[in-house]
């Protein structure tokens, strides 16, 4: 299955809708959306990943290199609507430690 994603923008904010599952076939796709928002200059970036079931390693590693890219820039990656099995993946990484996370897109919004 395909990793869908779509942006908008909430104010200075870009949040990016991600629907299936983050893996080895799908995870380089992400790395270069990510990327590209980044070159372009988006450095708020919202992660909605209430249509994600499934996220590995490799999923994670481009997770963490495009946080530390917005980093460089002074902006911000958050993350908010995770499912159970997700944010397990998180919790057990430590991701939820190194990223902000939230329940719910307006409680992430509300952050920036």
């Amino acid at each position: 299955m395909a990793l869908e994603m779509s942006n908008r923008s909430v104010e200075d904010v870009t949040v990016i809708q991600l629907e299936g599952k983050m893996n080895t076939a799908t995870s380089s796709d992400a790395d270069v959306h990510l990327s590209q928002l980044i070159a372009n200059g988006s450095s708020k970036l919202l992660l909605n990943m209430g249509g994600v079931d499934y996220i590995s390693s490799s999923g994670l590693r481009v997770i963490l290199a495009n946080g530390k890219k917005v980093n460089t820039f002074g902006g911000k990656l958050a993350f908010c609507n995770l499912n159970p099995s997700v944010g397990e993946v998180f919790r057990i990484s430590g991701f939820n430690s190194i990223f902000p996370v939230f329940d719910t897109e307006q409680d992430a919004l509300t952050s920036f």
